[in-house]
C-alpha cells in the first residue's frame, strides 16, 4: 500500500511538472501577453518560448498563440481605420469651418418648429453682437426679428418649405438694439429622423445697396425735376413768343386805327390799347 501511494505521489509530481513545464507556462505567457497588449501601439507577435514542432499541422497552444496574433492584427488593422476616419473627418470639420468664418455673409443653419440654432459662423456672432453661448439658447428667428418681421418671416418659412428655397429682406436687431438691413437666401433640406427639416439662411448686410438705392431714387427724382422744370421753361418761351407776336399785331392794328380815327374818343382808346399792348411786351 505504501509503494502504490509513493508511486501514484511520484507520478503526480512528473504529472504536474509536465504540466507546468508544458501546458501552464506558456499559458501564464499568454495571459500576460495579453493583459500587457497595447493596441495603440504595435509591438512584437507572440512566441512562446517552446522547441519547434516538426510536425507540420500545429498543435493547440500554437493555433492559440496563431489566433491571438491574427486577433491583434485584426484589432490594429481597425484602430488604424478608425484613426484615418477621425483624421479625415477632423480635416472636413476644419475645412469647413474656416470656409463658414472666411466668408463676410452670415450663416445660420436652425430647425424652424423648435427654433433650435445648430450651426453658425463666425460673421453672425460678430454681426449680431451675441456671443456663441447666448446664441445656442435664443429661439430663432424670433430672438433677432421685430413683430412685423416675423409675421412676414412666417409666411416666408411656409413657401420655403412647399419650394425648397427663397430670398427674403429682414432688419436683423443686433444685441445693441441697432437694426440692419438684411437679404436671406434660404433653403431647406430633411433632417433626421423625427425631425422636419432645417434651414439654412445666408443672409448679406445690404446698407450700401439701399443706401444706394437711395442716392440713385434721389438722382432720378432731382432730373425729373430739372427735365420738368426746362419743360415748363420751353412751354412759358413760346407761350411768351406767341403772345408776343399777337400784341404786336393788335399794337400795329391799333396804330392803324389810331391814324384813321377821326373821333377824339376812339383815339383816346387806341392810344390806351396801343399804350397797353406795348407794356405787355
Amino acid at each position: 500500500l505504501v509503494t502504490r501511494l509513493f508511486i501514484t505521489l511520484f507520478l503526480s509530481v512528473i504529472f504536474l511538472f509536465i504540466y507546468r513545464f508544458f501546458i501552464s507556462r506558456h499559458l501564464s505567457a499568454m495571459a500576460a501577453y495579453a493583459r500587457n497588449l497595447d493596441i495603440h501601439q504595435a509591438g512584437p507577435p507572440l512566441v512562446l518560448d517552446r522547441a519547434a514542432s516538426d510536425n507540420r499541422t500545429p498543435d493547440e497552444l500554437e493555433q492559440v498563440v496563431q489566433a491571438m496574433n491574427q486577433m491583434q492584427s485584426h484589432i490594429r488593422a481597425y484602430i488604424d481605420e478608425i484613426r484615418q476616419a477621425e483624421e479625415a473627418l477632423r480635416k472636413e470639420k476644419e475645412f469647413t469651418e474656416t470656409a463658414l468664418n472666411s466668408q463676410q455673409d452670415t450663416f445660420f443653419l436652425f430647425e424652424p418648429e423648435t427654433g433650435r440654432a445648430l450651426r453658425w459662423n463666425k460673421a453672425f456672432s460678430e454681426v449680431s453682437g451675441y456671443s456663441d453661448e447666448k446664441i445656442a439658447t435664443l429661439p430663432a428667428p424670433a430672438s433677432y426679428y421685430g413683430q412685423e418681421d416675423l409675421e412676414k418671416a412666417a409666411a416666408f418659412i411656409g413657401e420655403v418649405k412647399e419650394k425648397g428655397v427663397g430670398t427674403i429682406e429682414l432688419e436683423l436687431i443686433c444685441k445693441d438694439g441697432s437694426k440692419i438691413p438684411t437679404e436671406y437666401n434660404v433653403s431647406m433640406f430633411e433632417g433626421e429622423k423625427g425631425s422636419s427639416g432645417y434651414m439654412i439662411s445666408i443672409g448679406r448686410d445690404i446698407r450700401e445697396r439701399k443706401k444706394a438705392e437711395k442716392e440713385k431714387l434721389r438722382a432720378e427724382r432731382h432730373a425729373a425735376d430739372q427735365e420738368k422744370q426746362a419743360l415748363v421753361g420751353q412751354i412759358a418761351g413760346k407761350m411768351a413768343h406767341d403772345f408776343n407776336n399777337i400784341l404786336g399785331v393788335i399794337m400795329g392794328n391799333a396804330e392803324l386805327a389810331r391814324m384813321r380815327a377821326e373821333d377824339e374818343n376812339q383815339t383816346r382808346i387806341l392810344d390806351i390799347i396801343h399804350s397797353q399792348t406795348l407794356r405787355g411786351r
